[in-house]
C-alpha cells in the first residue's frame, strides 16, 4: 500500500476549478492517482457527488474544504479532511466567508473606474458564465468585458498593488481549524510557504507553533509552492513536532495552467496521514 500516489488538494466548479466531479475522477484515474480528495473554496457542494463517483471507479477518496482565514493581515488557508459537509457550524462558517466577499465587489469595481474603465453595473447584475471557465463572477466578468486578458493580466497588471481591494477579512485561522474539528475533520495549513514565504525562520517556526497550538494538525509540505529548500524545512518540523504530512497539487484543471493532478508526486510513503487514509476492511 506504500506505493499508492496521492494527491489531496484539488478544486472543481464548485469553487474556482474547471471540472465537475464526473469530469475530474476521469482525470485523477487518467493520471492513475489513487487517493484524493476534493477541497474547493469555502465549499462542499461537490464532496458527496464526488465521493460517489469515486466510490463506482473503486478509489480512495477523502471528504475535504479549504477554508480561508487571515491574521494580522496574512492569509492562511485550511485544509479540513474528513468532515462532515451537513455539519451546520461548518456550513455557517463557510456561508459567513461568502458574506465576506460581497463587498469586496463594490471597492474594486470603484478602482477600476478611478483608472478610467468603464463599468455597467446592470450587466453584472445580470452576468452569468460558464462554470467550467474557472475563476468567478467577478473575474470572468473583468475579462467579458475586455478589460484586462486572463487571470495573470488581473493580479499582476490590472490590481498590481491594490491587491488588497481582493481579499476579504476572514475568521482568524483558529477558527477555522477549530470548526473543522467540530465537523469531525482534521485541520492541515495548506501550502504553507505561500502565507509564510516573507518571514523569517524564527518567525515562521512561532507562527507555526501557534497555529499547532489552535489545532492544526499537520501541514501540506509537498506542494507546487514550494521549492524543495522549503519543502525539507515543513517536513524537518513536521517530523520534530510529531505532526501529519500531507501532499496535494492544488489543481484548478484548466484555470491554473501551472499546476497539474499529481504533481508533485508523492506517495503513502512520503506522508504521514495518520487518520487521514486507513484502508477500508
Amino acid at each position: 500500500m506504500t506505493n499508492l500516489r496521492v494527491d489531496l488538494h484539488m478544486h472543481t466548479t464548485s469553487s474556482d476549478g474547471t471540472w465537475s466531479p464526473e469530469e475530474l475522477v476521469k482525470e485523477i484515474k487518467k493520471n492513475k492517482i489513487d487517493v484524493f480528495a476534493v477541497t474547493d473554496h469555502d465549499s462542499v457542494d461537490s464532496v458527496l457527488k464526488t465521493e460517489k463517483i469515486a466510490k463506482a471507479k473503486k478509489l480512495f477518496f477523502v471528504r475535504g474544504v479549504e477554508i480561508s482565514s487571515t491574521r494580522q493581515g496574512q492569509f492562511y488557508h485550511i485544509l479540513g479532511y474528513h468532515i462532515d459537509p451537513h455539519h451546520k457550524a461548518l456550513k455557517a462558517h463557510l456561508e459567513e466567508n461568502h458574506k465576506r466577499l460581497i463587498p469586496l465587489n463594490d471597492r474594486a469595481f470603484e478602482y477600476l473606474e478611478e483608472q478610467g474603465h468603464h463599468i455597467d453595473y446592470e450587466a453584472y447584475d445580470h452576468y452569468t458564465y460558464d462554470k467550467k471557465r474557472g475563476g468567478w463572477k467577478f473575474l470572468n466578468f473583468i475579462i467579458d468585458s475586455k478589460i484586462c486578458k486572463g487571470i495573470d493580466d488581473f493580479f499582476t497588471t490590472l490590481f498590481a498593488g491594490r491587491l488588497d481591494l481582493l481579499f476579504a477579512n476572514f475568521p482568524d485561522p483558529k477558527e477555522a481549524a477549530q470548526v473543522i474539528i467540530k465537523a469531525g475533520g482534521i485541520p492541515i495549513l495548506a501550502h504553507p510557504d505561500a502565507s509564510l514565504k516573507e518571514f523569517s525562520l524564527d518567525e515562521k517556526n512561532e507562527i507555526l507553533d501557534d497555529l499547532v497550538k489552535s489545532g492544526v494538525a499537520g501541514l501540506e509540505c509537498h506542494s507546487t509552492y514550494h521549492k524543495p529548500e522549503a519543502t525539507k524545512k515543513y517536513l524537518e518540523y513536521c517530523k520534530k513536532k510529531n505532526l501529519l504530512i500531507t501532499g496535494g497539487s492544488d489543481c484548478h484543471g484548466g484555470f491554473v495552467i501551472s499546476r497539474h493532478l499529481g504533481e508533485p508526486e508523492v506517495y503513502l510513503s512520503d506522508l504521514n496521514l495518520g487518520p487521514i487514509f486507513s484502508v477500508p476492511r
